[in-house]
């Protein structure tokens, strides 16, 4: 079973939290952090004050210690004794940082991007994990309990992003063809749209900018995908591949709500994060799946790369984006790589000269 740990090593006292938190209790060694902190999980439910502390504000306590550490994240328990350790295995199986893949066995006009940033403002994400100490733990790797972010949500965050520039220049020109042009190009690069066919969510929205524009773009989809004009508008996949991301930082955002009349805080909420200042390596694979020149490759990753840069520095890729979280710096170190060889890359503003000058 998958929670027999709890039942052999109970959280039941001060000395076991105590013991818990080190690393070591009854003789048995816990030498994982994430171990240690499942662990601490039990002592939630008592209600006994141990010291100046109840049970489970002292577990909380103890936790703290284990992923935040001031005034260096870098020198959390979890980041210098879990995090560096695994980095190593995930280095040594090509998971950490993704290979280059063989650009000659790619379709022509085939692209790979790839690049290492920093955090200008920490992430926030949620975890599925059933059983936790904190309510709002960040997303981590299932195996290898490293903060990540996963391919899809890259995929979503671009997507929101892609698609909010592009209502934007709808309201400022009111351009018919433009819109169901750009449409096309993200249902061309992400997939379909989210209740396209049935009226719903995204497509609806975006039917409702234009019926002139949603026409158009239904007409374009029809006739890349050579459908007559009764067929139902096509399945597809995207041409984007995402790859997720490795942290190598974990720490704690806190939000304490004040009372409006004392104007004091009482109840301290925490959030895991990944901090300021935390590295992570950004990898998308651009794959042409049906006809494609030139032109219409260059016009798809120029597309692909602006929105890739006002979501690293503008809009945010994180849980709670709207308040400032999840936001990168303009400096970084990569490379766009096509069959003929690669380019370097030193900052985000320069995503979109180098896709103009890349030749297939």
């Amino acid at each position: 079973m998958s929670y027999d740990l709890y039942v052999s090593i109970p959280c039941e006292n001060q000395n076991a939290a105590d013991g818990i938190a080190e690393g070591e209790i009854g003789g048995i060694e816990i030498p994982n952090i994430y171990t240690r902190i499942q662990l601490l999980a039990p002592a939630l439910r008592i209600e006994a004050r141990w010291g100046r502390l109840k049970g489970k504000d002292y577990a909380h306590e103890k936790y703290r210690r284990l992923v935040s550490h001031f005034p260096d994240s870098a020198q959390t328990t979890y980041a210098t004794e879990l995090i560096s350790k695994e980095r190593a295995y995930m280095q040594q199986l090509g998971i950490w940082k993704p290979a280059i893949p063989d650009m000659g066995t790619l379709p022509s006009h085939s692209l790979f991007l790839q690049f290492q940033f920093t955090l200008a403002k920490p992430y926030l994400s949620r975890d599925d994990e059933i059983f936790y100490i904190n309510d709002n733990p960040v997303r981590k790797d299932k195996v290898f309990k490293i903060p990540m972010v996963a391919g899809i949500a890259w995929k979503g965050n671009l997507r929101w992003t892609a698609t909010h520039m592009m209502v934007l220049r709808w309201h400022e020109f009111h351009d018919v063809n433009q819109l169901a042009e750009e449409r096309f190009r993200l249902t061309r690069l992400f997939g379909d749209e989210v209740g396209e066919g049935e009226g719903r969510n995204l497509a609806k929205y975006l039917d409702g900018l234009s019926q002139e524009a949603a026409s158009r773009y239904r007409q374009l989809v029809r006739e890349y995908f050579k459908r007559t004009g009764d067929d139902p508008l096509p399945n597809h996949a995207g041409w984007l591949r995402f790859y997720p991301t490795f942290f190598d930082r974990i720490s704690l955002e806190v939000i304490n709500p004040h009372d409006r009349q004392t104007r004091t805080g009482k109840h301290p909420i925490y959030f895991e994060s990944v901090p300021i200042g935390a590295t992570g390596t950004f990898s998308l694979l651009y794959v042409p799946l049906g006809p494609v020149d030139e032109n219409l490759a260059r016009a798809d990753l120029q597309t692909t790369v602006e929105a890739i840069r006002e979501m690293m520095r503008i809009y945010g890729f994180s849980a709670k984006k709207s308040c400032g979280f999840g936001e990168a710096e303009e400096e970084i170190k990569g490379m766009i790589v096509t069959a003929r060889g690669q380019q370097e890359l030193t900052s985000l503003s320069q995503l979109t000269d180098e896709v103009s000058n890349v030749r297939w």
